[in-house]
C-alpha cells in the first residue's frame, strides 16, 4: 500500500531536526527531459511545456550517495523506504507515484529509473509548478516515520514559464502608472533596442506586475481545473502578445544570432516563425492588422481546444 503524504512547508524544505545530512543521500539523482538531455544532478528546475513533455519519455533517475546509503543501512535496523511524490505548489495536492524498500543489496545496483507517465499528472492543472520529491524514511517500532533523505526538483509547467514571473504590487502602483487601482495586471517591456529580443533573457525583458489585492485569488483561479487552465492561457496570451508586437516593431526581418533564453529563442520556434519566409509573412499581416499577433498566440496556446475541454 502506498503512503499518503499530507502537510505544509516553510521554504523549500523543512526537516524536524534540521539535519543537513538528509540532502546528501539523493545528491547524484537527476531528471532527464529526453534522451538528449545531460545527466546534471545540480539542475533542479525545468521549464516544461505540457504538450511536449510526456512525448519525450522524461525520467527521474534515482541515484544514491553510496557512503550515505551504507551509513543509513548500518545505523538503522528498520526498513528504509523510498518514495517519489508529486506535489502541486499552489493547491498542495500531492500524489505518490512510486515507492519501494531498500536493503543492502541495493548498494550494488547503479540506479532506479522512473519514467514520468501523463496519467500520474491528471489530478494537477499543469499551469504552475509541480515539485518532484525524493523522500527516504525509516519507521520505528511504533511505525512513526522519520525522514532520512530528501531531494526536490521543480517542474515549472505552463506556457508562460521562463518568459516572465508576475511581480505583486499594491493598488497604488497601478494608479500611479495610469492603469487604475482596480487593474489586475500591467505589462512593461524593459528593452534597449532590437538586441534585447535576441541577447537578453526573456524574464529580464518582460515585466508583469499583478495587483497584490487579488494576486493569490487569481493564482488559485488559474489552478482550478480546466477552466482555470483556460484563464491562465488567456493571461499568457495577453503578455506574450505585447512582447511579440514589440519585437515586430523593432525587427522587420527574422533576427539572427539568437541567444538561448531570449524572447526570440523561446517564442519564434513555438509560433512557427523561425524561418525567414514565415516570419516575413506574419510581419506583413501584422502591419495591416496588428490583432493577428494575438490570434496567432492564441493558436500557440491552444485556446480553442482548451475551451472545448473546459466546457464539456
Amino acid at each position: 500500500m502506498k503512503s499518503t503524504f499530507v502537510g505544509s512547508e516553510t521554504g523549500s524544505i523543512l526537516f524536524a531536526d534540521g539535519a543537513q545530512d538528509k540532502y546528501l543521500l539523493f545528491g547524484p539523482s537527476y531528471i532527464q527531459q529526453d534522451a538528449e538531455s545531460s545527466a546534471d544532478p545540480t539542475e533542479l528546475q525545468f521549464d516544461v511545456f505540457p504538450e511536449e513533455f510526456f512525448v519525450n519519455l522524461p525520467r527521474l533517475v534515482v541515484c544514491f550517495d553510496d557512503s550515505v546509503l551504507k551509513r543509513l543501512l548500518a545505523d538503522n535496523s528498520e526498513i528504509l523506504s523510498i518514495s517519489i511524490v508529486l506535489k502541486e505548489q499552489l493547491s498542495r495536492r500531492s500524489k505518490c507515484i512510486s515507492q519501494w524498500s531498500v536493503d543492502k543489496s541495493l548498494i550494488e545496483s547503479d540506479q532506479v529509473n522512473i519514467v514520468f507517465d501523463v496519467n500520474d499528472f491528471t489530478s494537477f492543472s499543469l499551469t504552475g509548478d509541480i515539485y518532484v520529491d525524493l523522500i527516504a524514511t525509516v519507521a520505528d517500532s511504533t511505525w512513526v516515520k522519520k525522514i532520512v533523505g530528501f531531494k526536490r526538483f521543480n517542474l515549472m509547467f505552463g506556457i508562460g514559464k521562463g518568459l516572465f514571473t508576475p511581480i505583486p504590487k499594491p493598488p497604488e502602483f497601478f494608479e500611479q502608472n495610469g492603469a487604475g487601482r482596480d487593474a489586475l495586471w500591467l505589462i512593461s517591456l524593459n528593452t534597449t533596442g532590437s538586441s534585447s529580443f535576441t541577447e537578453d533573457l526573456a524574464s529580464d525583458i518582460i515585466q508583469v506586475f499583478i495587483n497584490e489585492d487579488s494576486a493569490v485569488k487569481f493564482g488559485r483561479l488559474c489552478n482550478a481545473g480546466v477552466a482555470g487552465d483556460l484563464l491562465a492561457r488567456l493571461f499568457v496570451v495577453d503578455v506574450v502578445s505585447e512582447a511579440v508586437s514589440a519585437l515586430f516593431n523593432a525587427c522587420s526581418n527574422l533576427p539572427t544570432d539568437v541567444m538561448s533564453g531570449s524572447i526570440c529563442s523561446k517564442l519564434l520556434p513555438r509560433m512557427g516563425l523561425d524561418r525567414p519566409e514565415s516570419y516575413a509573412e506574419l510581419w506583413h499581416r501584422w502591419k495591416d492588422n496588428p490583432s493577428i499577433v494575438r490570434s496567432r498566440i492564441q493558436n500557440m496556446c491552444t485556446l480553442s481546444s482548451t475551451a472545448r475541454t473546459s466546457t464539456r
